[in-house]
């Protein structure tokens, strides 16, 4: 049966056996429009905490009149876990509810991470809703930027998240290896202060066309070695619209 009952204490609508609405429970009033919170505001993530790794290969004995040298420099990223909240505005002390609608854009962009641009996880330029979740801004190997709008008291807060994992087991060899270290044909990583996830590519030396005659100059810390000066900022700023609609939630029933 489909319709409209009345009684008992509360409101329903039914089609069929279907219970498609009903005062049975908690609702939600919103408020006049005229109490929505709307702006637009800057979203901040700083850079991540980095170091540095290194690669080092040569090939060849000290018997050998000529080698292989090769080395190869990263930025590398520690791990962090990193919050700050953002205030967008206070409530009247009943409102429990928030309706949430943002649009972002990306306005300041990161450096590349892993040979290109940092992945995006949300549409930019759109309205979407986020009333009852979190908006995963960007999402790559070892990290994740995130932001949550949520009330805190009467105080409408944004959180912001940014999380950068443990580095895998195995790559590192230890700090600050010299080349005596390095068996013949094997690569040698090193890390700089601590142990990271290397995420960018500062300076690659290759063999010369000859080889690298009497050399071990390109290791950690020899007067060849890859260049060790981080270029890279993972600061960023994204731009964030946003219109949020007030509500109580009220409890229904007999």
């Amino acid at each position: 049966m489909n319709g409209l009952t009345i009684g008992s204490g509360k409101i329903e609508i039914t089609e069929g056996a279907r219970v498609t609405f009903s005062t049975d429970g908690t609702l939600i009033n919103l408020l006049p429009t005229a109490y929505d919170k709307t702006g637009t505001i800057a979203v901040t993530f700083p850079d991540f905490t980095k170091d540095n790794a290194y690669i080092y290969r040569h090939v060849g004995s000290s018997l050998d009149p000529v080698r292989q040298e090769y080395c190869r420099s990263f930025v590398s990223m520690l791990p962090q876990e990193w919050s700050g909240d953002l205030s967008l505005g206070t409530v009247p002390a009943e409102v429990d509810f928030l309706d949430v609608l943002v649009k972002l854009s990306r306005t300041t962009n990161p450096s590349n991470i892993y040979g290109g641009a940092m992945p995006k996880c949300v549409p930019e330029n759109v309205w979407f809703d986020m009333s009852s979740a979190s908006a995963l801004l960007e999402r790559t190997l070892g990290m994740g930027r995130a932001f949550t709008i949520e009330l805190n008291g009467t105080d409408i807060r944004l959180r912001r998240q940014q999380s950068c994992t443990e580095p895998p087991e195995g790559w590192e060899a230890g700090n600050n290896a010299g080349p005596s270290g390095v068996l013949y044909g094997i690569e040698s990583w090193t890390y700089g202060g601590a142990k990271g996830i290397p995420i960018y590519v500062i300076d690659t030396k290759d063999p010369g066309p000859f080889g690298d005659p009497f050399s071990k100059n390109k290791y950690r810390g020899a007067s060849q070695q890859c260049s060790l000066t981080d270029p890279t900022n993972y600061a960023e700023t994204w731009t964030l619209e946003y219109n949020i609609a007030l509500g109580c939630r009220t409890q229904g029933g007999a």
